[in-house]
């Protein structure tokens, strides 16, 4: 081929005239290599869509991703998940039996319990299991169910929810929270504390009551699990934060297409917050200039005071299994992060796959960033905090742009 042919192809084609030097190592590959290499490639490629096909929901964080951590206040920020329902597995929707004959419609109103039902897998019956065996289900929906069946093995995935808002607590009623040893200042002796947010009334740690398979889990604060004594155990826990959600709401068909549940949380303070027990670092031979502090159930170490007050990233991961979510979740294989795959040794089976969300939070304060409590130290029976001192507005005309 001359080198006018070579011109001529690309203005056949209508594309532009370039033309790319071939590495050597492709060029002096043999056809059947290069064939290889592309049915390992389509082979590597579907795999890979089958992976994420194999997933009932799809579940995001409508606030970020794992690639980027965003940076957020302390609280007063939206957190807030979308559940998208796979349409290829979705048979529809469905309603326990003690909802029969109470209810005006299969598509639940406010405050009425509702399931996603999916297909089951080859093994299925056909039928569904939420039916005692003496009702015969619509065969419209179950063509091949036997209403005679010996048993209804609940093998079809099934996702139950309950629209709905959840009233936040009273702030003088608080129950249900974690408590820790803390030392007033006084010198009096230590005393249980209670730590995260104020919980209540349908608020609560653990799982959620209007979606019961929702697990949501913190890296930093009151989701890192302690004893009283601050100590963890081992191997470590997290506890499920899907209980603070306190707003559930779906979309028969959204702006895209989809059926879809929305579970939202306005965050509260000390949510995310680092627990920290601290004293001034003269107490455990720190440095001048320095606190010995404990946090989140860590060893004691000695930090610059003030810290930073918006350098602490927090690691959150959400996922939805079937059945019931853990009220709290053990890292079962032992590899320092309590995560999807601790929840699927344990026999939970996933409906989505697992999503993370990576942030900071930005005070003017230390002790904003930070749930502090004094602690004594050295043993001297006196719990001397450092002073936390940060910038403070200064009038109605100061102004503070956002932090980058």
């Amino acid at each position: 081929m001359n080198t006018t042919t070579i011109r001529q192809i690309p203005n056949q084609l209508r594309g532009p005239a370039v033309v790319r030097n071939r590495p050597a190592w492709v060029a002096r590959r043999p056809a059947a290599g290069r064939t290889a290499l592309a049915c390992w490639a389509a082979f590597l490629l579907f795999g890979l869509f089958s992976a994420c096909a194999a997933h009932d929901v799809k579940l995001r964080f409508v606030n970020g991703s794992a690639r980027k951590a965003t940076i957020q206040p302390t609280s007063g920020w939206p957190l807030t998940l979308v559940l998208t329902a796979n349409e290829k597995t979705l048979r529809g929707f469905g309603y326990p039996e003690a909802e029969a004959g109470h209810r005006g419609s299969v598509f639940p109103a406010r405050d009425e319990p509702a399931l996603w039902v999916f297909r089951e897998g080859r093994d299925g019956d056909g039928c569904p299991s939420w039916l005692s065996r003496d009702k015969k289900p619509d065969s419209e929906f179950f063509p091949d169910c036997d209403a005679q069946s010996a048993q209804r093995p609940k093998d079809e995935p099934v996702l139950e929810f309950q629209p709905g808002l959840i009233a936040a607590p009273d702030p003088n009623r608080c129950s249900g929270q974690p408590e820790i040893h803390t030392y007033p200042t006084d010198g009096s002796d230590s005393e249980l504390t209670p730590i995260g947010p104020c919980v209540g009334g349908g608020l609560a740690y653990g799982r959620n009551g209007r979606l019961p398979g929702l697990v949501v889990l913190a890296d930093a604060g009151v989701g890192v699990v302690t004893d009283e004594h601050f100590n963890r155990p081992w191997p470590r826990e997290a506890r499920n934060l899907a209980g603070l959600f306190h707003s559930i709401s779906y979309e028969l068909k959204n702006c895209r297409g989809k059926t879809s549940i929305l579970v939202h949380m306005h965050v509260p303070p000390k949510l995310f917050s680092p627990v920290m027990l601290m004293e001034e670092g003269r107490a455990g031979g720190c440095k001048p200039g320095e606190a010995i502090v404990r946090i989140d159930g860590e060893l004691p170490t000695c930090i610059g005071w003030p810290p930073d007050a918006g350098g602490w990233l927090v690691k959150v991961r959400a996922f939805v299994v079937a059945g019931e979510a853990p009220q709290q979740l053990a890292d079962v294989d032992r590899n320092g992060t309590v995560d999807l795959a601790d929840a699927e040794k344990i026999g939970l089976k996933p409906l989505t796959r697992e999503v993370v969300l990576k942030f900071t939070q930005h005070s003017a304060c230390p002790c904003d960033t930070f749930e502090t409590y004094a602690f004594d130290f050295d043993g001297d029976g006196v719990a001397e905090p450092p002073p936390c001192d940060g910038s403070v507005p200064g009038g109605p005309g100061q102004l503070e742009p956002p932090p980058r």
